[in-house]
């Protein structure tokens, strides 16, 4: 059983480029149905959910619809599996209005939880692994020297600011997607042409699996590195690796499936030929 434990909407300065919910405000209403739900359960208190946050391994996230300005938000909250390695939570964000489900987010916590005792809930079909397999990230023993040689580029830098971080100054979790939604543009410069920005060619993230090594805190210095993994008619696959510069570690690795979008009737379309043709030139090559 999910217990709905978020209430809230779409707000115009949260909708990007593609005029719907950026995916860093999807990932901050789940962070929200998620330290709610721990609390609410019992696993948390308010004093302890930043650090069962900062736990998190994994998320592997399924967005099944669009969520566009004034779209009313439930959230959901609900544990899947509980053992001494670590406590994995399903939540769901719906549209109140027709209860259709518009995003589900499965997370791992690092920990000893055999001994909880909340009530368990069944996966739902739509919210399993699809597009991206649910498994450790790929390149994950890579240097960032390494991953520029197989054709990633580094596309975006910067110091993480406080607003940025929770109470103790460690990166909030849904702002790692929010630095890598910051610097996807760098990323479609190397392949888009004349329709980037044109109001009728857009994309959107279908699935997305972020795996966590590591922590940025107030004023560490990052760069993120990316490239394209994979292409087929309608389907790309990207990879996005996030690095300390001051330590050197690999602080996520993520994988994310998206599709070419046309913004005026709101469907799938196959990529266009000539992004296609640049995008082929820069798959990467084999690790």
């Amino acid at each position: 059983m999910l217990l709905p434990v978020y209430a809230g909407s779409v707000n115009r300065w949260e909708c990007d480029e593609n005029d719907h919910l950026n995916v860093r405000f999807f990932a901050h209403k789940m962070q929200q149905t998620l330290q709610y739900g721990l609390i609410e359960t019992g696993i948390a208190t308010s004093s302890t959910v930043n650090e069962l946050c900062r736990n998190i391994s994994c998320q592997h996230m399924r967005h099944q619809a669009e969520a566009r300005i004034a779209v009313p938000i439930t959230g959901f909250f609900g544990v899947l599996e509980s053992n001494n390695q670590y406590l994995r939570i399903i939540t769901e964000l719906r549209n109140s209005a027709t209860e259709s489900v518009l995003c589900t987010y499965v997370m791992d916590i690092k920990g000893d939880f055999s001994g909880s005792d909340v009530e368990k809930t069944d996966l739902a079909d739509y919210a399993m692994a699809r597009g991206i397999d649910a498994r450790d990230f790929y390149l994950a023993d890579r240097t960032a020297d390494e991953l520029k040689a197989m054709g990633c580029a580094v596309i975006g830098r910067g110091v993480i600011q406080p607003e940025e971080c929770d109470a103790d100054g460690y990166l909030q979790m849904f702002m790692y997607l929010g630095r890598n939604s910051d610097s996807m543009p760098n990323l479609f410069a190397r392949f888009e042409g004349e329709e980037r920005g044109n109001g009728v060619v857009g994309g959107a993230v279908l699935e997305y699996r972020l795996n966590r090594f590591g922590q940025l805190r107030n004023g560490s210095r990052y760069e993120l590195i990316s490239g394209v993994k994979s292409l087929s008619e309608k389907l790309q696959t990207f990879v996005h690796i996030l690095f300390n510069v001051d330590t050197g570690q690999m602080i996520t690795g993520s994988e994310a499936l998206a599709i070419s979008m046309d913004l005026v009737v709101r469907k799938s379309i196959p990529i266009p030929e000539d992004r296609r043709a640049r995008m082929q030139s820069l798959l990467l090559k084999t690790p």
